[in-house]
């Protein structure tokens, strides 16, 4: 994904708009059992994400219109997007892993311990990018500073959400 048009070796971002694929599942019926049932509904994980998601595809569209212009609302939605992070990584720490960490599956108890270090660094980066470009004056000053960290940061984060997504949650839904 990246915040500027015609630029190299950027994300098809083309699914941006409404996600439906995931909700689809949200409000399918709910015939989890085991792991899935205890570390709450691996559904609503996925409702975060795309809440996240959709977040990235508005900053996206507020930088295409116009970083300088946009900065007040881009502020914002940092902010919005940050409380939907901090909560997601609260209840992925308080409820997911443990869970894991206590199933009788050495494998997922690997990955969920794999997953859980791997993102500290990722919520350590997207941090300092949030406290960074959480204020409208320090946007509007700097757009391509914003766009070039937005663009690295935020392709880390929407990869690995993908990556949790397509390999991490299946396995967990499936124990």
């Amino acid at each position: 994904m990246r915040f500027a048009p015609d630029r190299a070796g950027s994300l098809d971002m083309s699914q941006c708009g409404p996600v439906l694929f995931y909700l689809s599942s949200y409000f399918g019926p709910d015939n989890k059992t085991g792991l899935a049932s205890t570390t709450m509904n691996i559904d609503k994980y996925k409702h975060q994400h795309v809440a996240i998601f959709n977040s990235i595809c508005q900053l996206k569209e507020l930088s295409h219109d116009g970083i300088p212009q946009n900065a007040a609302d881009i502020a914002a939605l940092v902010i919005k997007m940050s409380s939907v992070i901090k909560l997601h990584l609260s209840i992925e720490d308080k409820f997911l892993y443990p869970a894991l960490q206590g199933a009788n599956n050495p494998r997922l108890a690997m990955l969920g311990k794999q997953y859980q270090h791997e993102m500290t660094h990722i919520a350590e980066t997207y941090g300092d990018f949030a406290r960074k470009w959480n204020d409208a004056a320090q946007v509007a000053s700097n757009p391509e500073g914003f766009r070039n960290e937005a663009n690295r940061v935020l392709k880390i984060l929407f990869e690995r959400m993908q990556r949790e997504d397509r390999d991490f949650y299946p396995m967990i839904e499936v124990a």
